[in-house]
Order: structure tokens, then sequence, then C-alpha cells
């Protein structure tokens, strides 16, 4: 068969590798790079990843890849240090002393979070949530309204995705926070995630795929034809892995129902900075910012310290779209004041700015009944990506595993197309 596929994410280049072993292949990317928000950046002879990634144990298809392709090289698994700041205070949480010093909260309140954390570890199972059930509720029948709204509402409702918590789907909500990320050991490939986005470019062009940068495209979903600089490329199959709204704007062609489901579907932005620094700033690698310009910080070389500099991100998620027309230094200078109020000792030497208009979707209330699925009503025409992983985590492991899907998928049901 000949197939396009749209977007070359990590979504996009999986599929495309496994497609192109037996099918012609061809991917669109619209930027020069490849990755999506998994690539990286040129700093001096070093690739830095433009947003923060990490692996923990339960990341195994992103485990199976590095190690199938030879990628991981001698890395270290650690425990990590997460804690909260607020009102110009940094407190520890993960752990059972942090958590009797966490005086953010009452001390009835702490008992509260703590009993919640155990029963997240070992009694959860976000499968046998009600869909209908939004985030706020549940969280106020587990946890109570004061918890709820001094730990929940600003680190997921404002944070994360901007909008309130009544408006979040609670089996998504639980399915996220059952990773338990603060629970587990972290680990960074050796030779970085560009690693495995090089090698799936590799293997695709070894397999007489082919990969066009800078592709802004038309798309006729009806007759699966592509248009790119005024080349056209007809299709059996087309596979779309970019966002939403992004795929809305490049294609005619998709039944009026369908195309007034999906635009309903929301999306968040998200900012990252990425600074060096001349040492580290602390030894925690994750703090949560509440009530200020950005909501997290990462301190990527406490986990992977193979760097001239050390590597920091700070990120915002929620209401960032605010930020999207700021010029560099104007974010710059918002974002790592916080930093600065923080940490007042820390000496950055050089910061680089990142922007994603559809870094996410948002999972609320509706979002189950509009959501992509892998086939949609035009013959020959899918969807893959995080879009269509709902209840997963949005991360580089589901990216890898709707690849895999995808292949799957088109591999065995031809008749589809």
């Amino acid at each position: 068969m000949r197939i396009g596929i749209i977007g070359a994410g990590l979504t996009g280049l999986c599929s495309a590798y496994h497609l192109s072993k037996n099918h012609e292949v061809i991917v669109f990317e619209k930027t020069n790079q490849l990755g999506g928000l998994a690539s990286s950046f040129k700093q001096g002879s070093e690739f830095i990843p433009k947003h923060y990634h990490h692996i923990i144990k339960s990341n195994t298809k992103t485990l199976e890849y590095f190690k199938n392709f030879g990628l991981l090289g001698n890395n270290k698994w650690r425990r990590i240090k997460m804690r909260i700041a607020v009102n110009n205070k940094k407190y520890d949480f993960t752990d059972p002393v942090s958590l009797l010093r966490f005086n953010y909260l009452s001390f009835k309140e702490r008992i509260h979070y703590g009993l919640f954390g155990l029963y997240t570890l070992f009694f959860l199972n976000p499968k046998k949530i009600n869909p209908e059930l939004n985030a706020y509720d549940w969280l106020v029948n587990k946890i109570g309204k004061s918890v709820t709204e001094k730990i929940f509402v600003p680190l997921y409702a404002e944070n994360k995705f901007g909008i309130p918590l009544n408006n979040i789907n609670a089996k998504q909500f639980a399915t996220r926070i059952k990773s338990a990320e603060f629970n587990v050991k972290f680990t960074y490939p050796t030779k970085g995630f560009q690693s495995l986005i090089n090698e799936f470019e590799k293997r695709i062009i070894k397999n007489e795929g082919e990969i066009i940068k800078k592709s802004v495209i038309k798309l006729n979903a009806k007759n699966k034809v592509i248009t790119n600089k005024k080349k056209t490329h007809e299709f059996d199959v087309i596979i779309n892995t970019a966002p939403i709204p992004e795929f809305l704007e490049f294609t005619k062609g998709l039944p009026r129902d369908y195309s007034n489901q999906l635009r309903r579907i929301k999306y968040c932005s998200a900012i990252s900075v990425c600074f060096g620094t001349e040492d580290f700033i602390d030894d925690h690698y994750w703090t949560n910012f509440f009530k200020e310009r950005i909501h997290v910080l990462i301190q990527h070389s406490l986990l992977h310290d193979a760097y001239d500099d050390k590597i920091n991100w700070v990120l915002r998620y929620g209401g960032s779209e605010q930020d999207l027309k700021l010029s560099d230094e104007e974010i710059s200078e918002k974002y790592l004041g916080v930093i600065k109020k923080y940490f007042p000792n820390t000496k950055i030497k050089w910061v680089r700015v990142f922007r994603e208009k559809y870094a996410s979707p948002i999972y609320d209330m509706n979002y189950v009944k509009n959501k992509p699925e892998y086939l949609t009503p035009v013959k020959g025409l899918f969807h893959a990506g995080v879009a269509v992983t709902y209840p997963e985590v949005r991360n580089c492991n589901s990216a890898l595993k709707s690849g895999e899907e995808i292949s799957k998928l088109i591999k065995g049901f031809s008749y589809l197309v």
C-alpha cells in the first residue's frame, strides 16, 4: 500500500518505521526537525531536549525501543526529590518524614493527604471510576474539600489544564496520579531521546521510506490526496498524528458531523524555557509552583549530568496561551524571575524559549464523547497519537504505543482501506 503519515513526532516515526518494512511510506513534517515534543536543540556541540523527558519503570514501550535499538547505554536509575513551592516557601511532601513537616497543610489535612497517597498506591483502580464523574467531586469524596482545593486545584486545574477541576474527567485524572511518579525510580537514556529519533529516521530511510520536512500541506480526506508545495501525492492510507486543531485547518472532505465533533476538542498550550546554570540549583529534581507564572522546575542534570552546564527547564501549561505572543526576552524575564525569587543565588548562563500551541488535549468531561478513534468515518483515513490514547497519560510511552497500534491495525485489517 502507499501510506502517507502526517507528523514526525514519536507516533509518526514509530508507525513509519513499522509500515515502511512492507509498504511505500511518506512522512510529512511541517518543521525542519523530527521528534515533535521529544525533539532537541543544539547548544554548542550538545543536543538538549526542548522539553523535559525522563523514563520510569512503567514506561515499558519506551524502554523496549531504546534497548532494542541499543541506545539505552549505561543509564542509572535514581529516586528523585519532589516538592511544592508557594508563597516564597518550599515544601517537601513525598516521604513520611517530609509529609509531617508539610505545614502548608494542617496536621489533619496531612493525615488525609498521606492516607490518600497510600490509597492511590495500593487500592486505586482508575478503570472502575465512572467516566461521567468529575475530578473535583471524586477528590472531595476521597480526600476532603480543603486538601482538594489547596493541592489539586492549583496542581491540575490551574497549572496543568487551566480549567476548573470539576470540568476535568476523574477517570483520566486518576490514571495520571496512579502512575505515582513520586514513588518510583527515574532514568534518562545515556544517548538522549534524540538518538531514538535519529534511529527511527535512519531505519525508515533504509526501508526506502521518505521523510519530507518543512511540509505545509493540504489534505483532501475524501480522495486521500496530500498537496505539498504544489506537488500532489495520492495514497491508499493516510495516518494523521498532528494535533486535531491543526488537522482541521489543513483538511477538507470530512463529514460535517465528524468535523463538528472534532472541533469540540480543546488543547492546552505549553511554554518551555530551557536554561543552563553553573551549578545545581539545589538537590530537588522536580518542583511544582503554586500561584506563580511558572508551574514546574525540572533540574535535568540531577538525572543526567552529561553536559558542560547544568540543564534545567521551567514550564507553564494552563494559561500559557496568554504568553505565546510575548518575545523570548519577555518570557525569560517573567519565568526566570520566579527562579530568582525562590533561588536568588542561581547563576544563569544561557536561555532558550520554546512554544507549543497544541501541546496536549484537555481531558475535560466531554472529551470521551468527542475524542478521535484510530478509525474515522472516512475510509482509509486514520488518527494516531496521544489524542486517541485516552485515558492513558500523555507521554513518550503512549505516543510510541500508539505508533505500534496503528501499524498493527493497518497491517491486520487491510480491508479497512
